[in-house]
C-alpha cells in the first residue's frame, strides 16, 4: 500500500514569505500605537492646534509665570544701607543660585524670578549669612526689606589725670588715655578728644587735646588695651579741681552714633548734666573737631 504526500504548490515559498512580512508589519504597528498612546497619556505630545495665550499671539500657552524681587539691606542701629563693606560687597542667592552683588546703596533688583516661595541668602562681609523667605507673585515686584545688626567696636576708656604743683601759684596736669575695644570688629582710625573743665565752673573749658590710636583689635580676638603718650596740660589752676571728659571717634562705617553722656567716676548728677551739656555744645560749635562718628562720651577723671 502506498501513501501519496501532497506536493506544495509552486508559489508556496512566496506566499509564506508574504505572511511573515505582514506579521512583522502588524507587530510594529501595534508597538507604535502603544508608544503613541503612552506619550499622549504622559503629556509629552499634545493633539490640537495652539490657542491664543495671555499675550494675544498664537504661540503655545505656558504654565510658568515670573515676577521680580527688589532687595534692600540696611543696618539696624545706624539705618545705613549695606552694600559695600570694607573691600567687599554683599552677595545674594535665591534658592541657592547666585544672583550677583548688591550695589553701594544696598539694593538689587532681580528680574524673571519664577513665582512661588523663595529663600533669599545674603552673604554679608563682617556679618555672615542672613536668610529670609519671601513669596514671588506673577507679574509683580516683591519688596524684600531686610535689616541686620552689623557688628561694631565697643570702647572702654580710662583717663589718668595727675595734677602737678610747680612752685606755689602754678600747676599743670599730666594726662594719659587708655583705650580698649570690647566689641566684635576692629576699630578704624580711632581717636579720642579730651576736654578739660573746671569742676566749680562746668561750662568753662580749660583745654583740649586729641589722641590718635591705631585700629584696635577686639579683646575677644587677642587685642589689648592701648595707652597713649602723656599730654602735659599747662592750663590747670591751683586750688581748683579739674574734670576730664573723653570723646571717642571711630571711622568704621557701622559704628553707631552715641552722644549719651557716661560717667566712670564718682560725680554728682548736676555736675554730670552740666559738663555733658558743655561737651555737646562744644562739639556742635566746633564741627572741625568731630573727626568721625561719635562712639562714646565719658566723664573719665576728676582730680
Amino acid at each position: 500500500m502506498s501513501t501519496d504526500v501532497p506536493t506544495p504548490p509552486d508559489d508556496y515559498p512566496a506566499k509564506n514569505k508574504e505572511k511573515k512580512l505582514w506579521a512583522i508589519i502588524l507587530t510594529m504597528t501595534v508597538i507604535i500605537i502603544v508608544m503613541f498612546a503612552t506619550l499622549l497619556a504622559t503629556g509629552v505630545i499634545q493633539l490640537g492646534t495652539p490657542t491664543n495665550n495671555q499675550n494675544g499671539d498664537n504661540t503655545p500657552a505656558t504654565t510658568q509665570q515670573y515676577g521680580s524681587i527688589l532687595v534692600t539691606l540696611s543696618d539696624t542701629e545706624t539705618n545705613k544701607p549695606i552694600g559695600k563693606v570694607g573691600n567687599g560687597y554683599v552677595r545674594i542667592l535665591i534658592d541657592g543660585i547666585d544672583q550677583g552683588y548688591l550695589a553701594d546703596d544696598g539694593t538689587i533688583r532681580v528680574n524673571n524670578v519664577a513665582i512661588g516661595n523663595k529663600e533669599l541668602t545674603l552673604i554679608i562681609p563682617d556679618y555672615g549669612e542672613k536668610r529670609q523667605n519671601i513669596v514671588v507673585s506673577a507679574n509683580e515686584e516683591t519688596n524684600a526689606q531686610i535689616e541686620v545688626n552689623m557688628p561694631n567696636p565697643v570702647f572702654q576708656i580710662g583717663i589718668d589725670l595727675e595734677p602737678v604743683n610747680y612752685w606755689v601759684f602754678w600747676e599743670y596736669g599730666n594726662i594719659k588715655v587708655s583705650l580698649g575695644n570690647f566689641g566684635d570688629i576692629d576699630s578704624v582710625s580711632t581717636s579720642v578728644l579730651v576736654l578739660v573743665y573746671r569742676e566749680d565752673q562746668p561750662s568753662t573749658l580749660i583745654s583740649s587735646h586729641i589722641f590718635d590710636f591705631p585700629s584696635l583689635v577686639p579683646h575677644k580676638r587677642g587685642g589689648q588695651t592701648v595707652d597713649s603718650d602723656n599730654w602735659k596740660c599747662d592750663n590747670f589752676i591751683v586750688g581748683v579741681r579739674e574734670v576730664a571728659v573723653a570723646v571717642v571717634f571711630d571711622g568704621y562705617e557701622y559704628t553707631p552714633q552715641n552722644e549719651q553722656i557716661l560717667c566712670s567716676v564718682t560725680a554728682s548728677e548736676s555736675l554730670i548734666t552740666e559738663v555733658g551739656s558743655s561737651v555737646l555744645k562744644y562739639l556742635a560749635d566746633n564741627p572741625q573737631y568731630v573727626i568721625d562718628t561719635i562712639a562714646q562720651i565719658c566723664i573719665s577723671a576728676i582730680a
